[in-house]
């Protein structure tokens, strides 16, 4: 019934603006402030009960109110907000448009101090604070919490790793661990490191462990390999190839994979 209402509600508004978008309110004109209709793609993911409705919304916020310094929003903010940005980016993320994530996120990132300092809303011609001056807890947790689901997310079977990183992200061949990652089967340190231009060591260890809540790892790689080999054998499950992708389903558990590509 409430579905119902709720549907009833954006058919009418969609009627009066001429598209199946989500305003602020039933008679509203559509303006920045319909952005806190994203929180129904992230975080609380109920998009599917209305998908052309919550994606033609964040397709419009992001054409009309966001630029090459982020989301400028005049009603109160008076500047280019940063969390604000970050949940556009993130709602892209969830969709599964990667690269209109990292764009609209770089539009933030690189206003960045360290770690992760900025104001609430930037001055769109000083490039200081319109709305505080220092460093804004909301900002850098969604700052955190955006790269965090750019390295992992889970479905009901799965673990996913790296499918939404950037390519750019492995051409620079450069190493990096990932310390206490917290996942729903405990704790995991994941290390990648390039021995040469074509051999490529992961490892993973488990620190912790849910064995109630067992799933699989999956890790997505954007490019080809010749082979794959596990230190353990009966971790590494498959070898999915795809057109200029790979993806491995391992086990969870302690091992390291040498990947020739």
């Amino acid at each position: 019934l409430f579905l119902h209402d709720l549907m009833h509600s954006l058919e009418r508004a969609a009627q009066q603006l001429g598209q199946k978008i989500i305003p602020a309110a039933p008679f509203r004109s559509f303006d920045e402030s319909a952005i806190g209709a994203l929180c129904g793609i992230y975080p609380t993911q109920i998009h599917s009960m209305a998908p052309e409705y919550f994606s033609n919304t964040l397709s419009q916020l992001h054409a009309s109110f966001v630029d090459e310094k982020g989301f400028y929003h005049p009603i109160i903010h008076s500047g280019y907000n940063a969390y604000l940005t970050l949940h556009i980016a993130h709602s892209y993320l969830v969709l599964g448009h990667v690269q209109k994530a990292w764009d609209v996120a770089e539009t933030i990132f690189r206003h960045c101090g360290s770690p992760y300092s900025l104001p609430e809303a930037i001055h769109p011609l000083t490039g200081g604070g319109a709305m505080g001056d220092g460093h804004h807890g909301w900002a850098g947790a969604e700052i955190i919490l955006f790269l965090l689901d750019t390295i992992t997310h889970e479905d009901e079977r799965s673990i996913h790793f790296f499918d939404r990183l950037p390519k750019t992200f492995w051409e620079q061949r450069k190493p990096f661990t990932i310390k206490n990652l917290s996942t729903s089967i405990g704790a995991l340190n994941i290390h990648c490191e390039f021995a040469s231009e074509k051999i490529l060591w992961c490892t993973v260890e488990r620190l912790t462990e849910q064995k109630h809540r067992e799933k699989e790892l999956m890790f997505h790689l954007p490019f080809t390999i010749q082979r794959a080999v596990a230190s353990a054998t009966q971790q590494l499950i498959e070898i999915i190839h795809g057109d200029q992708s790979t993806r491995l389903r391992c086990r969870p558990g302690n091992f390291t994979i040498k990947i020739e590509l």
